[in-house]
This record gives C-alpha cells, sequence and structure tokens, in this order.
C-alpha cells in the first residue's frame, strides 16, 4: 500500500547502486521540451555501495573501504567505538570521509587555503578535528589516518603512500594552526548558543559569528552545523556585512601604505 514501495522510491526495501539516464530531450526555460540533436545515455554507480552489497555491510562505512579508518580513529578517541552510540557514528564516519578525501586532494597538489579549492579542503580539516573533540580526541590526529587510507588504496594508487609523509605534514601544520584557537572558539560558540537561547532568539547574530571566523578560524559552515545541532540559525546577513566591512578596511589600509 505504501505509494514509495519501488524500486527508486524512499523506502528501506530497495537500495540503489546503478542508475542509467537516456538524456532525450532539452527542457526549455518556457517549460517546453525539444529533441536533442544527439542523444546519449549517461550512467552513474557508487563504488561504496557496490562493495557493500558484495561485502553484506550495512553502510558503506562498514566496507573495506573505510572501516579501518574508523577502527584506527577509535583507537586514538577517549574510548569510543564505532556502533554504540548514533551521534558518535557520526563523527567517525564524518572523519573516515574526510581523511580519504584531504589525503587524495593534497597528493594531488592542492593545499588549505583561504580562498578555492585550498579553502575546501582547509574547511573540511577543521570539520574532521571539531568532530574528534566530539570523540574526546583534543590533539591533532587527522594526520595519522593517513597511512591507512594509503594502504587501503595501495593496489590502485600506490603514489598515495609513497606521497604520505608530505600529506601528514600537511594536514598535521593545519590541525595544529587549529588547535591552538579551537578551545576558546568553542567556548566563545558554546555561550553565544546559550546566550541566544536564553533571549528565546532563533539566530546567532552575524557579529560574534564573524569573531569566530576571522579571530578563532572557524568557517562559516561549521558554526552553522553547530547552531542548526542546536535548533538555531546563523544571520548570514549579518555575517556578510561584518566581511564586507574587513575587506573595505583592508583595502582601506593597503591604500594609505601606497601612498606613504
Amino acid at each position: 500500500d505504501d505509494p514509495e514501495s519501488y524500486p527508486g522510491g524512499e523506502n528501506e526495501r530497495y537500495l540503489e547502486i546503478w542508475n542509467i539516464v537516456f538524456s532525450e530531450f532539452n527542457h526549455k526555460p518556457d517549460g517546453t521540451y525539444e529533441p536533442l540533436p544527439h542523444k546519449n545515455i549517461d550512467t552513474g554507480m557508487g563504488l561504496e555501495r557496490v562493495v557493500s552489497v558484495f561485502q553484506h555491510a550495512r553502510t558503506n562505512f562498514e566496507t573495506d573501504l573505510f572501516l579501518p579508518i574508523i577502527e584506527k580513529t577509535a583507537e586514538l578517541s577517549a574510548g569510543k567505538k564505532y556502533g554504540e552510540n548514533a551521534e558518535a557514528d557520526v563523527s567517525f564516519k564524518v572523519i573516515a570521509d574526510h581523511a580519504r578525501a584531504v589525503t587524495f586532494a593534497i597528493g594531488d597538489g592542492a593545499l588549505p587555503s583561504n580562498e578555492g579549492r585550498g579553502y575546501v579542503i582547509r574547511r573540511l580539516i577543521r570539520r574532521a578535528v571539531m568532530h574528534g573533540q566530539k570523540l574526546g580526541i583534543d590533539e591533532a590526529f587527522l594526520y595519522k589516518l593517513v597511512p591507512v587510507v594509503g594502504k587501503i588504496m595501495e593496489s590502485a594508487y600506490p603514489e598515495v603512500l609513497e606521497q604520505a609523509e608530505f600529506i601528514e605534514k600537511v594536514i598535521k601544520m593545519e590541525e595544529d594552526r587549529f588547535n591552538d584557537t579551537l578551545k576558546d572558539g568553542m567556548q566563545l560558540l558554546d555561550s553565544l548558543i546559550a546566550e541566544t537561547k536564553e533571549n528565546g532568539g532563533k539566530e546567532l547574530p552575524g557579529k560574534p559569528v564573524f569573531k569566530l571566523y576571522d579571530t578563532y578560524g572557524f568557517p562559516l559552515e561549521l558554526t552553522k552545523e553547530y547552531a542548526n545541532d542546536e535548533g538555531l540559525d546563523v544571520d548570514e546577513e549579518g555575517f556578510n556585512e561584518e566581511m564586507e566591512q574587513q575587506k573595505a578596511r583592508a583595502r582601506a589600509a593597503r591604500s594609505d601604505a601606497k601612498s606613504m
């Protein structure tokens, strides 16, 4: 009787591991369709999903592509174990996913920075660090997962282990840099959340959120994630205004320096 109980529907009976799309039409702005001059077939599949089926795993993260990373993270944690607590499991999964992503990205030559692809890497590392905090890990740890990732992927990507020392060094430097301000930043964020709730507010003000970003290195996305966990939003407009004001101050300072 469930209208979603069919392959491709939102249900627990079926799991889509592969799909095929027959591209025949161009959807025009006015809502009409016109035949494409060249029809084609597109396909998309998830490697981890296929592996999970063959290995009879409940999730992608319980396959041999991720589980060794999770097990190593558990060793580094304050006695946490995967599968015992749903909230902790989220952190284990985030760390495993991000550890693999940044290992490959840095191995391919992308480095943490404040813009472009480098900022994506920085956000991934810092998000993993904050989830490490939730598991009781108070020191740099993500870099220790690089050899585990390399060993898992060695047969297809031997260059990961070959570059492991460099990748570890880059990640550890980024972790240490963030850990220097993380404790004070978390205290500010916790007090900001508590104060907002006490006052009956629904969103964190943009000015202190920008301070978290500018002074403590908290990417906006991480602050939003923590706020959402507490049922709060973030004043992104106010944050952006603070950002523009800072850019204006920086431009003015550069202009003054050139005039001297």
